[in-house]
């Protein structure tokens, strides 16, 4: 052994060296590890989520994990986080909502809230809607988040028949006192009713005729479907009809 040593001796310097420049190599792996595991990361987002936040060209952000880890993310941050369906991906997102938080969402927004195309026709929303067939857009957005108004003009699955569509004018909503006649063609006695909750309270333009709140009552506001907004046909009545 003291031979194998002797031998050793001119590469003792050079051994020394290796073996300093191998530890700081480790120090340096061992810090970079404990840096990006507790303290900062890189993350590379690509793709269209965050837009218009984060363009849709690749981009290269520092994710700092101190506030994950004592619990001091909130709402509004931008998080890095593994893809739940696919724990190999990474995704980038912002924070909506927080344990206990309660959150109102659209699903499927291409195809629940886009402008539905409805075609209305008969007597009871006369004189504002004529009798002939019209084609009208319907709104979804104000529906989902509750920005229906009185006096708006809504169309609804039939609460009587969930295979046709009405179209009616909100004239109650929760918690509104509401007079009305339910028959004015042969009495013209009032009555008044409370719209309940979760509830709205519709009618026709046509009292004399017109199936609606005064027939089947208040109608569950999930049955209402989008806001009218917009006419189509005829051609020469096109245009804006919110306010009608």
């Amino acid at each position: 052994a003291a031979m194998i040593f002797r031998n050793l001796g001119p590469f003792v310097p050079i051994i020394k060296v290796a073996w300093e420049k191998t530890i700081a190599v480790s120090k340096l792996f061992c810090f970079l590890h404990i840096t990006s595991t507790y303290v900062i990361c890189l993350g590379v987002t690509a793709g269209p989520s965050m837009l218009p936040t984060i363009e849709l060209r690749p981009n290269l952000f520092l994710f700092e994990k101190i506030s994950t880890r004592f619990g001091k993310v909130a709402c509004g941050d931008i998080v890095g986080l593994r893809d739940p369906q696919d724990p190999r991906r990474y995704l980038t997102k912002r924070v909506v909502g927080l344990e206990g938080d309660s959150v109102t969402y659209i699903s499927d927004p291409e195809n629940n809230d886009k402008p539905e195309t409805t075609v209305t026709a008969g007597p009871s929303m006369l004189p504002t809607i004529e009798l002939r067939p019209n084609l009208f857009l319907f709104e979804k957005i104000s529906t989902r988040f509750g920005k229906v108004a009185c006096g708006d003009i809504v169309g609804l699955r039939d609460p009587q028949d969930p295979r046709r569509y009405l179209t009616k004018r909100v004239v109650g909503l929760e918690g509104d006192s509401v007079t009305y006649i339910s028959d004015p063609e042969n009495n013209d006695k009032p009555e008044t009713t409370v719209v309940p909750k979760g509830g709205v309270w519709l009618e026709g333009d046509n009292k004399y005729n017109s199936r609606d709140s005064r027939t089947f009552g208040p109608v569950p506001y999930g049955l209402i479907q989008g806001k009218m907004f917009w006419k189509i046909l005829p051609l020469n009545d096109i245009g804006p009809f919110w306010d009608k």
